[in-house]
């Protein structure tokens, strides 16, 4: 019985300024059309966490809990390192 669990974690971190596409920096472009000011990086993170095992509710709650945590802890790592 092979069963899988799988982790997609989209993030976007950055300015629109460096929004570079196909080698040309349009960012900049774009910022410039809307008139923005340039902004502090606020970034965002999205985790969708999905498998195929028969679980409970209760189960998957809990799965993303300690999902959340090792992510937290991943965050952590990283900001002592750089």
């Amino acid at each position: 019985m092979d069963k899988t669990d799988g982790v997609l974690v989209p993030s976007n971190h950055g300015l629109l300024k460096d929004l570079i596409i196909d080698g040309k920096n349009i960012g900049s472009k774009i910022a410039k059309e809307l008139e923005m000011e340039t902004q502090a990086d606020k970034g965002s993170i999205i985790s969708i966490v999905a498998n195929d095992l028969p679980l409970s509710s209760r189960q998957s709650k809990r799965i993303c809990k300690k999902h959340l945590l090792n992510f937290g802890r991943c965050f952590l790592l990283l900001n002592t390192i750089v």
